[in-house]
């Protein structure tokens, strides 16, 4: 029979190998070791069963060496993908560790101990290694206070950055690593949102510090609005999953039914709404969530027969607070509201995939924001009714970078 080959999937499998296919620099193939070991053993030896133990034999010592290399290459390949950091290094955990050193099933509290690098750690050890509770402070200004494993962070800690950001919460894998692309467009800026581990936190300081463009295409007054506008909308984002996370339950089911059609169950006072409840439209719609006195007040989800929904927060029936809300065509706006408009901090995703986050007024985007396309183009800087108005900076997607005068849309100076 012929060769059976898959190139017109160019896949590049096939069983006719070329010559020296098989060759290696550090170990012959299985099929190629046979083919050389029957010619010379063939003529050495005459006994078969000799002949067929000596094969046997080099074919474990070829495994076992095939292990060996194996082994090495994959060390190797971690090493090489293991993130490097500046603080909790190997170098220095080592750095009190000897051959002699013994981990002791006690620790022993310490003050002040000083290591090559600056450091100077006061807490609790073990066997020469930090383990327990302790606070460690670099030349640099950084700082650690918290739970320490074997020479590192492990638990809960708080780390203070060098330029004064802070993180604090859970410290878990050494070599947590953060991908390139969770930075590209919007993620520097909202890179946090998905951090829970203090060493992928360290990871991105790194990365960013290294690799941002911002300290030399923003004004410093662009820089601090950004980390403002962020800082707000992850705080926005923590009360909103802590209240999303409490169930709407009412104390006592009551039932009311109105003559429109709609009914209410949920609790009720002296014939009013008060507490938590679901009422439900004729048309589909319904409300879930909280009530003051027969109006929705505090936490609550709408849903609408169409295929809208919001969950958040409103005040005199009307949306107010932060809130989510989900268009039918999956678009959808988390942020600040304010009479049933969005009003204030604000993320805003359409659906051909731009990103918005900045500020709002009246469901129009105006002050600082920041807009993010599809493609990797992105600006940052100042809009008026929906557009941009101001100084502001485009990254362009083959890199070019261009700080810009606008006017409601349209560039009046370019490259300032």
């Amino acid at each position: 029979m012929g060769s059976i080959s898959c190139k017109a999937c160019d896949c590049n499998h096939s069983d006719v190998k070329l010559e020296g296919e098989f060759n290696n620099d550090n170990y012959l193939t299985y099929h190629g070791f046979r083919e050389t070991m029957n010619t010379f053993f063939q003529n050495d030896f005459q006994d078969h069963d000799q002949y067929k133990a000596h094969i046997k034999s080099l074919v474990k010592i070829q495994a076992f060496a095939r292990r060996i290399i194996c082994k090495s290459r994959y060390l190797t390949l971690q090493r090489n993908l293991k993130p490097v950091y500046v603080y909790f290094n190997s170098e220095e955990v080592k750095h009190f560790v000897g051959h002699s050193t013994r981990m002791v099933g006690y620790r022993e509290l310490v003050c002040m101990k000083t290591y090559k690098n600056g450091g100077v750690y006061s807490g609790e050890m073990r066997g020469n290694l930090r383990d327990g509770l302790g606070s460690m402070k670099w030349k640099d200004g950084a700082c650690y206070d918290g739970l320490w494993s074997f020479g590192r962070p492990f638990g809960i800690g708080t780390f203070t950055y060098p330029d004064g950001e802070v993180y604090k919460g859970k410290w878990k894998n050494y070599y947590s690593k953060g991908k390139d692309s969770e930075i590209s467009g919007l993620g520097i800026i909202l890179w946090k949102e998905n951090v829970k581990d203090g060493y992928k936190w360290l990871w991105f300081k790194k990365t960013i510090d290294l690799n941002s463009p911002r300290s030399v295409s923003l004004t410093p007054r662009n820089e601090e609005k950004l980390q403002e506008t962020q800082g707000k909308y992850l705080e926005m984002k923590h009360v909103f999953e802590v209240k999303s996370s409490q169930p709407l339950k009412s104390n006592k089911e009551q039932k009311l039914v109105y003559p429109d059609g709609s009914m209410y169950i949920g609790d009720i006072i002296s014939g009013v709404r008060q507490g938590i409840g679901k009422l439900s439209w004729p048309d589909g719609d319904t409300y879930t969530g909280e009530w003051k006195n027969d109006i929705q007040t505090g936490w609550g989800v709408n849903n609408w027969s169409e295929g809208s929904s919001y969950t958040g927060f409103f005040i005199g029936n009307l949306k107010e607070g932060v809130g989510l809300y989900k268009w039918p065509d999956g678009a959808e706006y988390f942020g600040q509201w304010k009479t049933n408009k969005m009003h204030g901090i604000g993320k805003y995703t359409w659906t051909d995939g731009k990103i918005y986050l900045g500020e709002w007024e009246e469901s129009q985007m105006q002050g600082f924001g920041v807009l993010l396309w599809k493609d990797g183009r992105k600006y940052e800087g100042t809009w008026m009714d929906g557009k941009k108005h101001g100084e502001g900076v485009t990254w362009y997607s083959n890199g070019r970078l261009s700080r810009d005068i606008w006017r409601y849309g349209r560039i009046i100076k370019p490259d300032v």
